[in-house]
């Protein structure tokens, strides 16, 4: 296919951290996961959805100081988005004060009142 398509590395990098955290994909598909939403980011710097889910993986992994730098940028970059809200909020909930994290999470919720994306860990 197309290798320079940032969404397909984003849906390849979804694949890999669902084998690696519900399946036995293990630390191997861990790193391929974040390789490929590393990939589709570098490609598109506006798929919000890869940046977010990196960030987010990056906390599993206990990356929370480099996951708390991108998640602020994302932020920074793109206010309007749920989906960098919650990153953000996600990052805070586990490596900082949960007021700020919870502002962040009413933020994503506020900005995408119906999704259910982030119904499951909040």
């Amino acid at each position: 296919m197309d290798p320079s398509y940032g969404p397909a590395w984003d849906a390849l990098g979804y694949r890999y951290y669902y084998d690696a955290t519900y399946s036995n994909g293990g630390e191997a598909m861990y790193q391929r996961g974040i390789s490929a939403l590393e990939r589709a980011v570098a490609l598109d710097p506006n798929l919000v959805r890869s940046a977010a889910q990196l960030i987010t993986t990056r906390v599993e992994g206990g990356e929370l100081a480099k996951a708390y730098q991108e998640g602020k940028a994302l932020v920074e970059r793109h206010p309007e988005n749920a989906s960098a809200h919650f990153a953000l909020g996600y990052v805070l909930r586990y490596g900082g004060p949960l007021d700020e994290s919870a502002r962040e999470c009413d933020t994503a919720l506020s900005l995408d009142p119906g999704t259910i994306t982030f119904a499951h860990v909040l």
